[in-house]
């Protein structure tokens, strides 16, 4: 149980670490995604 418990635990602080990681990287390619497709437009 406490094996679980710790486990658990474990998995959500790697998740929270990997969330804070993505999200500026899918904030920075949404961003140049957008800035891209505005200078292909013109």
């Amino acid at each position: 149980m406490v094996k679980k418990v710790g486990l658990i635990g474990l998995g959500g602080v790697i998740l929270l670490a990997f969330s804070k990681m993505i999200f500026p990287l899918v904030l920075l390619g949404g961003g140049s995604y957008v800035a891209w497709r505005s200078l292909f437009k013109k």
